[in-house]
């Protein structure tokens, strides 16, 4: 604060930097509430993408069961020809991933024991249907992430009320005008 500022100039200027700071804070609160339902829709996304698996997992058996000419692989192609066969219902079949749709793909015979995955999330986990794919490096490092983030937000409580004190004790300290 400038020496040659006068003292009500001071005053408003300590009380805007306690404001700015309590703003600050309540800003920090509204992350500490906000920041797991950020994280459950990331699962979310992911359980779905793994139902959608599943869902083209059983409609290319039924494609098999009912045509003489079978599906080894999966690809863009294969999903469009199972909605057009109305094996999938709805007019497309896209994992929900959150910059553009991944896409499915498989790897092996699906005759035998092959499988099919996510570009981004991988394959479906310990189902017994064949190897298990690895999801992308993209996906990895999200999960490092949301990981950092889940511990973050463990300590969040214990600072909020840290804060919230803080900004009290702001507020209610403060040099009082002498008279």
């Amino acid at each position: 604060i400038c020496s040659h500022a006068s003292v009500e100039e001071k005053e408003s200027l300590i009380l805007f930097m306690k404001i700015r700071n309590l703003i600050a804070y309540l800003l920090l609160i509204i992350f500490s509430v906000c920041s797991p339902v950020f994280a459950r829709r990331e699962i979310n996304k992911q359980k779905s993408c793994f139902s959608n698996q599943r869902l083209l997992q059983g409609a290319v058996e039924m494609y098999n069961m009912d045509h003489d000419e079978m599906l080894h692989d999966v690809n863009e192609d294969v999903i469009e020809l199972l909605i057009k066969e109305k094996y999938i219902k709805g007019s497309h079949l896209s994992c929900p991933f959150k910059r553009e749709p991944g896409h499915y793909l498989s790897q092996g015979d699906l005759c035998e024991d092959g499988v099919i995955y996510c570009d981004y999330h991988g394959s479906i986990a310990g189902d017994g249907n064949g190897p298990i794919v690895s999801p992308s490096k993209e996906y990895q490092m999200d999960q490092h992430r949301s990981e950092f983030r889940n511990k973050m937000n463990s300590y969040l409580p214990i600072i909020t009320v840290i804060a919230f004190f803080a900004v009290i004790i702001l507020l209610f300290s403060g040099n009082k005008k002498k008279r």
